[in-house]
């Protein structure tokens, strides 16, 4: 049975701030115990202060999903360069007093792709992003990273592989290389590029990039400018496969970075930007080979933790029989497809809907403090309410990494936690 029990999915308690509930400490080791904490003491890691990194963020429409998704940042780095560009939609002046970040508006709608909107191209794309990343170097930033709507920042990040651009830590999509290998297949006269690209594509086992990743501002400017802009308009339309088709045609450093996880998916550190701890191997297993010393669970640990805390503090609905039954049916091919059976629970805890809490805002925000040792710092893709548990944003609250706790993450409601759960569970 895998170590989130169906139990647990539907309301055991999660791991405390400070400390680990009897019940999942199993849990609280794992997460403990795969280069979790301190990392950026690790070498070949950068720490970040808290206007190293700026975040770029292009919309046409204010949201709730938007706000949130500000919001989540706002939490953790509430001095960081914020570039809030209007992609044809309205002025975002009134959001950026309120959130105190910068507005913009751009010349052009584009949208993210040439398939939503004909003026796209990768060269206009790296355009706009080179003025957000010239603006955040004013403001001291080092690294730009690629916000979405959909995208929730859980935790501060624990620093940065040292590389010219962090991706998405879990993701190795091949079908960017399908495309650069078909182009190569025939390439033209003088048009080695994509020759290239379908070799080094071929090296990194398919693109990694998407939203959370990071350039660094210093190297990614310098290569744009020295880019021929034949070959900036030939590179892919898409914008998440137009980053690292420029990034591996300039000959920037690529690594996937495990701070930044496709939720739903089995918990990856791809291109081991992880140091393991001594004694552990690296991590084998998401590369196709067995290494069952990996936790590759820990992105459904996180989940299953969450879930818990909105179904003890009121902010979700309780599991039903068929809810159980569904889950339970999810979990029984772990015996011979663990992957798929893994994605399909994280699927299912993720589509789980989340709303203004019954039991008060205070009790999901310190239970929520206590999973975060099990989560990633960045996650994607946020389609629903899954981790929107109030009515409203709320203002940022700082919430620090302290190595000496048990669990690590500490905050304002972090107190309260054991308080709760003991009204809770009388």
């Amino acid at each position: 049975m895998p170590r989130v029990r169906l139990a647990t999915a539907g309301g055991d308690p999660p791991p405390m701030s400070g400390r680990c509930a009897t019940a999942e400490r199993h849990v609280c080791h794992a997460a403990k115990g795969f280069g979790l904490a301190g990392v950026e003491q690790l070498p070949g890691w950068i720490a970040l202060g808290p206007k190293d990194l700026a975040f770029f963020f292009q919309t046409n429409q204010v949201s709730r999903r938007m706000e949130f998704s500000i919001a989540s940042v706002r939490r953790h780095f509430p001095e960081a360069p914020f570039y809030l560009i209007s992609d044809g939609g309205p002025s975002f002046q009134s959001l950026a007093e309120k959130w105190t970040i910068h507005a913009f508006r751009a010349e052009m709608p584009m949208h993210l792709a040439q398939y939503m909107n004909a003026n796209f191209t990768c060269h206009r794309h790296l355009l706009r992003l080179a003025d957000a990343a010239r603006w955040a170097r004013e403001q001291g930033a080092k690294y730009l990273m690629i916000w979405e709507e959909d995208t929730r920042m859980l935790r501060p990040l624990r620093g940065l592989p040292d590389v010219d651009l962090a991706t998405q830590g879990n993701i190795a999509n091949t079908h960017l290389g399908l495309f650069t290998a078909r182009t190569a297949g025939s390439p033209q006269p003088g048009d080695p590029r994509r020759k290239r690209q379908a070799e080094r594509y071929a090296a990194r086992n398919g693109y990694s990039a998407g939203p959370g990743s990071v350039f660094k501002i210093t190297t990614f400017l310098s290569a744009l400018e020295k880019s021929e802009d034949s070959d900036l308009e030939e590179m892919y339309p898409v914008q998440d496969m137009c980053w690292e088709d420029f990034a591996l045609s300039a000959n920037l450093s690529v690594k996937r970075n495990p701070e930044d996880q496709q939720i739903t998916g089995l918990f990856g550190d791809l291109d081991a930007a992880l140091l393991p701890p001594p004694g552990r191997k690296p991590d084998a297993a998401l590369r196709g080979k067995p290494d069952e010393s990996v936790d590759v669970e820990r992105n459904l640990q996180c989940l299953g933790c969450l879930d818990s805390c909105k179904v003890r503090c009121a902010c979700g609905p309780s599991w039903s029989w068929s809810d159980r039954f569904l889950y339970l049916k999810a979990q029984v091919p772990q015996l011979w497809n663990r992957p798929w059976s893994i994605w399909r629970q994280s699927q299912l805890l993720w589509d789980r809907p989340c709303e203004d809490c019954h039991v008060g805002f205070a009790c999901w925000d310190s239970c929520r403090d206590g999973c975060l040792s099990l989560c990633p710092a960045v996650v994607h893709p946020h389609k629903g309410t899954t981790l929107d548990c109030e009515k409203e944003p709320l203002p940022a609250r700082t919430v620090r990494w302290d190595e000496n706790a048990e669990l690590g993450w500490q905050g304002d409601g972090a107190k309260m936690v054991d308080l709760i759960w003991s009204i809770n569970t009388m």
